[in-house]
């Protein structure tokens, strides 16, 4: 596969990653909300058991697909000259400008209806790592982001103290982090009180993807023994943690929609579809989808705010009984995407590109 086939992979994988996330929170919200569904009619069926969660959860699918996405992409985003400072300045205008707008227009939407935010919790905020600062998030679909800098940081350091990512450190990465949350879910199993291993596991799937870009560039293949193990690891930890929290509750038992099921086959269909797209659909090429790769990251930031907004205009309940709800919040997410990422991501990319010209050229 070329350089730029593996691109436009990787944009198309964007693209489903950010639709599936998109289209199973409208689908949650729609079902949740509408008490016209008849019971066990095909529309419950396929919202319920098919986008919702029941079979497969789509939306932790999109969510552990970007994961996978990132440490394929990131640990080979230095650039050769002022690796470190150049790394920072790129993810920091990549990021940060369009999640701060992001995070302007909830707090109005949350100010307007009416909800108190403390100054505390919006620079919190602001840093993109609200929950280890034990604050609050202003909404929900932040908390993936932390999991974004915490990666990126890992991989600095590992850059700063040992140079570039090698094969080796990125197997060790995924390994330790499976292996670190298996044990944490075996001490819980047999009643000990520890915290992290929901955490911890998510940081092994950006590993994984890390595993198989090094693959592709020492092995020239994707597969070897060793991808098996680290697959494998992740698996039996995934298993784990579904058994802590859908068959023993241990966290209570409000798990929505998921089942101990559908959360192993939602993350085993990750790595598959990832791999997949990969290691076979190497002459596919959808520009719809290669283009919803591009406004992927506008797609997961924005969504939710419209949904707040088609909420507190009282539009949300009319939409959802006239069947209408998912497809015009999904336009409408789609049109808002478009506009942010060509007029704040893409300026702003340009921007960082240009600083990190300047200082090389220095």
């Amino acid at each position: 596969m070329n350089k730029r086939q593996r691109i436009a992979n990787i944009d198309q994988l964007r693209g489903i990653a950010a639709l599936s996330v998109v289209l199973a929170h409208f689908a949650a919200y729609s079902f949740i909300n509408n008490s016209h569904i008849p019971t066990n009619s095909y529309i419950e069926v396929f919202l319920k058991n098919i986008l919702v969660g029941e079979y497969v959860n789509f939306g932790r699918f999109g969510v552990i697909l970007f994961f996978i996405i990132s440490g394929y992409v990131i640990p080979f985003s230095f650039p050769a000259r002022n690796p470190i400072r150049g790394f920072i300045i790129s993810r920091l205008f990549r990021l940060y400008p369009l999640f701060w707008a992001s995070l302007t227009a909830a707090l109005i939407v949350r100010f307007y209806a009416g909800h108190h935010v403390s100054i505390y919790d919006i620079f919190a905020n602001i840093t993109m790592i609200p929950d280890l600062l034990l604050s609050h998030r202003i909404l929900d679909v932040y908390w993936t982001l932390a999991y974004e800098i915490i990666f990126y940081t890992i991989v600095a350091a590992i850059y700063a103290l040992f140079g570039p990512l090698n094969l080796a450190t990125a197997r060790q990465g995924a390994l330790f982090c499976a292996s670190v949350s298996i044990a944490i879910s075996m001490a819980q199993i047999f009643g000990q009180t520890i915290a992290g291993g929901d955490k911890i596991i998510l940081i092994s799937f950006m590993f994984l993807g890390s595993v198989i870009r090094k693959n592709q560039i020492n092995l020239n293949r994707i597969f070897d023994i060793w991808l098996f193990l680290v697959i494998t690891t992740i698996i039996i930890g995934i298993i784990l943690r579904g058994y802590i929290h859908y068959v023993i509750f241990v966290y209570g038992n409000d798990v929505r929609f998921e089942n101990f099921n559908s959360i192993i086959v939602t993350h085993c269909l990750a790595i598959f579809i990832f791999i997949g797209a990969l290691s076979w659909f190497d002459k596919f090429n959808s520009p719809s989808l290669i283009y919803m790769g591009y406004i992927s990251y506008s797609l997961y930031i924005t969504h939710p705010i419209l949904m707040e907004i088609f909420s507190l205009l009282n539009f949300d309940q009319i939409m959802i009984r006239n069947g209408l709800y998912i497809p015009i919040l999904f336009t409408s997410t789609i049109a808002l995407s478009a506009i942010t990422y060509h007029f704040i991501e893409r300026p702003f990319i340009r921007m960082g590109k240009s600083m990190n010209q300047s200082i090389a050229n220095a």
